[in-house]
């Protein structure tokens, strides 16, 4: 139990109550499911004494709690942290108005002419501790609701609880890496399973968030769903280059994944957070366009544009693999796009990833990786062709020669015996006649 003093001049915190059974209600209360975390409180009224003549009437005039301002701040507790030392230690810090502009992260600020709620993005099994402090800045003063905190998952579900163990998914970031470090340093070399992986992430993507928006199926039905999509599209897209052989078309759906993780590393970061992008429109045509800008300045540069795309995409496959085992927010680049498609109020979430040590040092091993396995693949494929000859044209030109070499060989033996002498230039034979008496 924790008591803070206040004086007459400080602001009540929900003392403006209307719809929650204390009448005055300083507490937080917060709601979270998979994708989103959403937080409510009630207004607060300006400070007066114990026992007023009267008491200042809300949401009346300009003079009361209108130029009152609610500060919403956030404190992560360590990744993977579910101890109760950690989570009163994060309590502490997040009570008095001075140590949670002290330790707390400013998420956004608040006025009376909005509603007393945010949407912020959810990262399942990631402690945070969540406050308010609401600032008179005519008196120059300020208070703070009390403290909540949530994992945005549940202790007691054996299934997607925050100490389920999800063998499978672990199972399957584990391959998604060992292909990953493939594509990182040999994505390039071997052109055609390039291709596949790429036309097998893109039509995995786009499955999956139609049968999203559009069905009621559980997550793994959809997961399985799309993946053996994905592999229709993956063989589609190398049969197309395998048919064709354009290289300028071919490396553009590998252009467009990398253009997708760039938009999203962009709308990951506090950019992501602008109010504009609440606007659904605004938020498409900007992401596409991000999406667009990468095989635009490098689809001229094809080869190039090749093997950094198999490099960065292929060394995030292998970051995403240790964060099924680190448990870090680095999955979530990728993913949030796809809860933005997929959630309709996701779109006025705030993404506030937990940035920790452990983050740090897989960003930096993403630079490492992707800056080491471009540099192996240009040195590697330096002196060879750009890209391999088409196949149906390598089949074509071998089925024609193997059709003429009967008909090459034919008129060879016609003109041999055509220009061969009649009479040969070998020693005519000698016969022997031997008389018998």
């Amino acid at each position: 139990m924790m008591a803070l003093e206040y004086n007459a001049s400080d602001p009540v915190p929900g003392a403006c109550n209307q719809e929650f059974p204390l009448d005055n209600d300083p507490n937080i209360h917060v709601h979270y499911n998979l994708y989103e975390t959403i937080l409510q409180f009630q207004f607060s009224n300006i400070g007066f004494p114990r026992q007023p003549k009267r008491v200042p009437e809300c949401d009346r005039g300009s003079s009361s709690d209108h130029r009152l301002k609610y500060d919403v701040y956030q404190y992560y507790l360590p990744e993977r942290d579910f101890s109760a030392v950690s989570l009163v230690q994060g309590l502490k810090r997040m009570t008095h108005p001075a140590d949670i502009t002290a330790h707390g992260h400013l998420i956004r600020t608040l006025d009376s002419k909005k509603k007393p709620n945010l949407t912020l993005a959810s990262f399942k099994g990631q402690g945070v501790i969540y406050n308010v402090i609401v600032r008179d800045p005519k008196l120059n003063t300020s208070a703070s609701y009390i403290p909540v905190h949530t994992y945005a998952c549940s202790f007691t579900d054996t299934v997607a609880g925050c100490f389920a163990n999800n063998d499978v998914a672990k199972a399957l970031c584990t391959m998604a890496g060992v292909v990953g470090l493939f594509l990182c340093f040999a994505g390039h070399r071997y052109f055609k399973t390039e291709l596949f992986i790429f036309g097998f992430l893109a039509t995995m993507l786009i499955t999956f968030i139609l049968i999203s928006m559009y069905s009621e199926e559980s997550q793994a039905v959809r997961v399985g769903i799309s993946c053996m999509v994905g592999v229709v599209g993956g063989i589609l897209w190398t049969l197309f280059w395998w048919r064709f052989g354009l290289a300028v078309v071919s490396v553009l759906l590998v252009g467009l994944v990398l253009g997708y993780m760039f938009a999203s590393i962009i709308f990951f970061t506090p950019f992501g957070n602008l109010n504009v992008w609440q606007n659904d429109f605004n938020y498409g045509m900007s992401f596409a366009c991000g999406i667009m800008i990468v095989p635009v300045f490098l689809l001229a540069f094809t080869k190039t544009l090749s093997i950094v795309s198999c490099s960065v995409v292929g060394s995030y496959a292998v970051i995403m693999a240790l964060d099924a085992y680190l448990y870090t927010s680095l999955s979530y680049i990728a993913l949030n796009p796809i809860k933005r498609a997929v959630v309709q109020d996701f779109r006025v979430a705030v993404i506030s990833a937990p940035f920790q040590v452990k983050d740090y040092i897989l960003v930096a091993l993403w630079a490492l990786l992707s800056i080491m396995g471009a540099v192996c693949q240009f040195y590697r494929e330096r002196g060879r062709d750009d890209f391999p000859p088409c196949p149906y044209e390598l089949y074509r030109k071998k089925r024609q020669k193997s059709q003429l070499q009967p008909n090459i060989q034919q008129p060879d033996h016609q003109d041999r015996e055509e220009t061969e002498p009649l009479l040969s230039n070998q020693e005519p034979p000698t016969y022997v006649i031997n008389h018998v008496t």
